[in-house]
């Protein structure tokens, strides 16, 4: 009998506990936090009203230009001011294999890396799921920082942003973005060039998946230290280290605090305003939350969905929750224990 009611005050104490626990699932390689057939859903917000901003800081006046190049970056994001959830299954995981990877930090033999395959998704208030993008390649490299600080260095280079004229002729628009840890398209015109700024860089979408041991700690001081010795750039007008910055989120626990994800801040000069990012992942290398601003307005917002509802607190605070929890239950236990005595 004591047995059973022990059992049953375990199980008990385990159901409660499970949705505070960080996201798990067993998968190989260590690094992938992922698995085939899982299903991530995010909260969105975006707004074309902070970019809009940004040209006017510009000195544009005309409204239709003004509109023709915040819809040309909204088109290249894939950002709707009516959709309100992004969702992403992967479908597909391959063995995860390496190469020789060329850095502009450093360069790295080995670097392993897995190749995943995603179908996104995109849904309006009310509406059902519309295909967004399909069969869409994403590589999840091993906890090698020098990775992902290209991923970041390549956030300050100006972006090419295709349009069309009014006059109906192609055009680009080239303009620095400042959207921090993001999954790019980079082109190296050059493969012996590892300068960000030489090179051609898309954005694709948010870095939906990282490994589940970067250090973001290495990750931003390697940047800062790129970002100081490179000097001058031109298109910030001064030392690159005045104009822009990388550091980490920080999630504090009782005693301690942990990395969670990465930061970033672009400060061009007085005739514009700031743009910052924040990223942050679980444990598992999965973004629960990402912002991007202009002026401290947002411009896109990404929120980890479980159950329909958002759970970014629990997930930052799901260890000392989980040991109020605990001490809830034991004084339950307790109490329990010492009415029995009494009876008896």
């Amino acid at each position: 009998m004591k047995v059973s009611k022990t059992i049953l005050y375990g199980l008990l104490m385990v159901t409660l506990l499970v949705p505070y626990m960080a996201i798990g699932h067993a998968a190989t390689p260590k690094y992938l936090g992922v698995s085939e057939d899982q299903v991530f859903e995010w909260k969105t917000e975006f707004d074309k009203g902070p970019l809009e901003d940004i040209f006017e800081d510009y000195g544009i006046t005309e409204e239709k230009t003004i509109d023709r190049y915040t819809g040309a970056i909204f088109d290249l994001l894939e950002f709707d001011e009516d959709v309100v959830s992004w969702k992403v299954v992967v479908t597909d995981i391959r063995d995860d294999d390496d190469k020789d990877y060329d850095g502009a930090i450093e360069d790295e033999d080995d670097v392993g890396y897995v190749k995943i395959r995603l179908d996104i998704y995109e849904k309006e208030e009310g509406e059902d799921w519309e295909d967004l993008d399909k069969s869409e390649s994403y590589k999840i490299w091993e906890g090698e920082e020098i990775v992902y600080s290209d991923y970041l260095l390549a956030s300050f280079v100006e972006q090419r942003i295709p349009f069309t004229t009014e006059l109906g002729n192609p055009a680009t628009l080239w303009l620095e973005l400042g959207m921090g840890l993001y999954y790019y398209d980079i082109n190296k015109l050059d493969p012996i060039e590892q300068d960000p700024f030489d090179w051609v860089v898309a954005p694709e979408w948010p870095m939906f998946f990282a490994p589940k041991n970067l250090d973001y700690d290495d990750v931003a001081d390697d940047c800062d230290e790129w970002i100081e010795d490179r000097g001058y750039v031109s298109n910030y007008g001064g030392a690159l280290e005045d104009h822009v910055s990388v550091g980490t989120v920080d999630v504090d626990y009782f005693f301690k605090s942990k990395d969670v994800g990465l930061k970033t801040n672009i400060e061009f000069n007085s005739q514009f305003e700031e743009f910052d990012s924040e990223i942050k992942y679980t444990d598992d290398g999965v973004m629960y939350y990402y912002e991007w601003e202009y002026d401290g307005d947002t411009i896109a917002k990404f929120e980890l969905s479980m159950f329909d509802q958002g759970l970014e607190y629990e997930l930052e605070n799901w260890w000392w929750i989980s040991l109020i929890v605990v001490a809830a239950i034991v004084g339950i236990l307790i109490l329990i224990i010492v009415i029995k005595k009494k009876k008896s």
